[in-house]
């Protein structure tokens, strides 16, 4: 009887706090019904960013702050592994955003900050850490030897943290990864924690190129419509937050209104990474896709998002706004996309496979390649083909831990939407490789990310899996 009494109990106090809960913030994934809070988020990034571009000195406050509430956030008493992965996430979008607004920090700034984050994360939770990320680091260590008898302090310190610092920062991305169980609401809030500082580089790049005097649209990466900056690395960036748009409009229950505005999101960010002529971008975000659907159409509710989304896509995409794109650039647009020139990779990486073939054991250490592909320097933009030249056969055993990694994690899944996220990522992480090496910590983090259990039941809002 008394067991019967607390049970009514329960329930009346469930049915007196479901109406408020509805309409209010989720306290486990801060994810609101309304559309103004995703607005004026959005719109927060669209005016930080101009600003930042204007002040270095606020570029830098950003960059300092943003850390140290990472740090608060991992060192916090009451530990939320959650929380720190989505500054983990902030920053992965913000990294190119200070390089190009030039914030007074170091190069591998957002690498290593990410880094230390993880390592933190991981004294806190004190949770069992896979094997596989560690031993894939540990194989990239031995032709450091090469490097440090080749060249000099300064040199060799740049070398390893340019060629390693995104090895180290998958390795730790992918243990603190490991155990945790991120739950629908959580995955939406960590996509627009990404596409915030996202929307910020997309700004920056569309007022910098409806606002030139004059641009010369070339067949090649352009500058003037990069926001000044690497058109590698934003065609990257802004490819991903086009990717980040789509599981988010997909997976978003909470109503239309958001939906169209992250929709809205995609197609900015699609459109920039275009206009960047730099062709890496959008290389990844379609093949990213393409690879989800077959796992998407399996789930019968996600089958018509996925094709809705599709549809809406490309009415607006294909039918207006690149044949718009086109005519803007005077036509050079689709030619540059035509094109099945790959500016020189193809090139380096055959000279990697000729370095490896005569360093097979250790290879040449970690920037030793650069030196010797051509009768200039020329870093190497392929990762892949890297390992081999620097790495050497533990550079090929190490390629063979990515893989085994992926696949992994892909077994791992257990719903479509899961395992679309994992092939995904794997997918565009690669992509990226053979296009830009480990240039930012974007890579790493989203190879990284379906170490964790993506996409599980709700009640599992924790952060630590079961």
């Amino acid at each position: 009887m008394r067991a019967l009494c607390r049970g009514r109990e329960k329930l009346m106090l469930r049915e007196t706090l479901l109406p408020q809960a509805a309409t209010s913030v989720n306290a486990n994934t801060g994810v609101q019904n309304t559309v103004w809070p995703l607005v004026v988020f959005l719109l927060a990034h669209v005016f930080l960013a101009l600003a930042m571009r204007e002040s270095r000195l606020l570029a830098t406050a950003h960059a300092l702050i943003t850390v140290l509430v990472g740090f608060w956030w991992v060192l916090a008493a009451r530990y939320d592994p959650i929380r720190v992965i989505n500054v983990i996430g902030y920053i992965v979008g913000a990294e190119v955003l200070w390089r190009m607004t030039r914030a007074g920090v170091f190069w591998e700034y957002g690498k290593y900050t990410i880094v230390l984050l993880c390592l933190l994360g991981l004294l806190r939770k004190r949770e069992r850490i896979p094997l596989m990320p560690i031993v894939y680091f540990v194989l990239l260590i031995p032709s450091i030897l090469l490097t440090a008898n080749n060249l000099s302090i300064v040199n060799m310190r740049d070398a390893l943290s340019f060629n390693l610092s995104g090895a180290f920062t998958l390795m730790a991305c992918a243990c603190f990864c490991s155990g945790l169980a991120i739950n629908r609401q959580q995955l939406l809030k960590l996509c627009l924690a990404t596409i915030g500082p996202l929307v910020g580089i997309a700004t920056i790049t569309f007022v910098g190129t409806y606002t030139a005097h004059n641009i010369s649209f070339i067949n090649d990466s352009n500058f003037a419509t990069s926001g000044g900056y690497g058109p590698n690395q934003v065609s990257s960036l802004l490819g991903l937050g086009a990717l980040l748009a789509f599981y988010y409009v997909i997976n978003d229950r909470s109503g239309p209104g958001r939906r169209w505005v992250i929709l809205g999101v995609l197609l900015l960010c699609a459109a920039q990474s275009m206009m960047t002529f730099s062709r890496g971008g959008i290389y990844g975000f379609i093949g990213a896709i393409l690879v989800a659907i077959p796992f998407l159409v399996r789930d019968t509710w996600l089958r018509w998002r996925v094709v809705s989304v599709a549809a809406v896509a490309v009415i607006l995409g294909w039918l207006i706004l690149i044949p718009y794109l086109d005519t803007f650039t005077g036509g050079a647009l689709g030619k540059r996309y035509l094109d099945t020139n790959t500016t020189n990779r193809v090139e380096i990486a055959v000279g990697d496979w000729q370095i490896w073939q005569k360093h097979f054991l250790l290879g040449v250490g970690p920037g030793g390649s650069s030196y010797l592909h051509f009768s200039y320097a020329v870093a190497a933009h392929t990762e892949l083909s890297r390992m081999l030249a620097e790495h050497g056969l533990f550079g090929f055993f190490a390629l063979l831990l990515m893989i085994g990694m992926s696949m992994a994690n892909l077994v791992r899944a257990r719903t479509p939407v899961s395992r679309a996220l994992a092939a995904s990522f794997a997918v565009w992480a690669l992509l990226y490789m053979l296009n830009a090496a480990m240039r930012t910590a974007a890579v790493s983090f989203i190879f990284a990310l379906p170490f964790a259990r993506l996409l599980c039941n709700e009640e599992a809002a924790n952060g630590t899996a079961a």
